[in-house]
């Protein structure tokens, strides 16, 4: 069902420009979209890619604690091994 409703709505480019918005709501909503997405294997090997992962890496240190709290949960649930994001490097 996700997968149909990403399709038609086009809603992980709206996603990605929430995230970069300088809006903490629209950061926390778009954030919490990748989190419920995170949850299928489907999603990970097919919408989950290295923008995603980039942006989750910014979203992790940033200073307010639910965007490092969600952006954490969704970090968890993509780097299982199935999940085609490889730029996830925890060096930071």
């Amino acid at each position: 069902m996700n997968y149909r409703i990403n399709i038609y709505l086009d809603l992980i480019p709206t996603a990605i420009e929430c995230c970069r918005s300088s809006h903490l709501l629209l950061q926390l909503s778009a954030l919490r979209l990748f989190h419920g997405l995170s949850r299928s294997v489907h999603q990970l090997r097919t919408t989950f890619n290295d923008t995603i992962c980039d942006i989750l890496l910014d979203a992790i240190k940033s200073t307010d604690l639910s965007i490092v709290k969600i952006s954490s949960c969704v970090i968890s649930n993509i780097v299982l091994e199935f999940s085609t994001c490889r730029t996830v490097d925890f060096a930071f």
